[in-house]
């Protein structure tokens, strides 16, 4: 999944209070990376989950939304230059199973 599953907070310190879903529950960061369609990375996207996996995805792993998704989009202007990110709070991320395409028999005309 990219990490350790950590505790989304705001504020510091002692003051410090956990990151709420829409829902209202507690929210997880993943440290998942968003691929791009035509290759590559999205860096400026997070993808923060309400329901922890039981055992952590092995690195590689092609993950999707399931269940509630909430989309935040936002402007970070920490190095020089607004740049627009985008925050995705999903009930939980579970893996993309691969697609069984059936080949025509021999017989078959289509």
């Amino acid at each position: 999944m990219g990490g350790e599953l950590r505790p989304r907070m705001k504020g510091t310190g002692e003051a410090a209070e956990p990151k709420l879903s829409p829902s209202g529950k507690p929210t997880f960061s993943t440290g998942v990376v968003v691929e791009r369609e035509g290759g590559g990375q999205e860096r400026g996207a997070t993808i923060a989950v309400i329901e922890t996996p039981a055992e952590p995805w092995p690195m590689g792993t092609k993950l999707k939304a399931a269940g509630d998704c909430w989309l935040t989009p936002y402007v970070a202007e920490g190095s020089g230059r607004p740049q627009v990110g985008l925050s995705f709070v999903v009930e939980r991320l579970v893996p993309v199973e691969p697609v069984k395409v059936p080949f025509p028999s021999r017989g078959d005309s289509n």
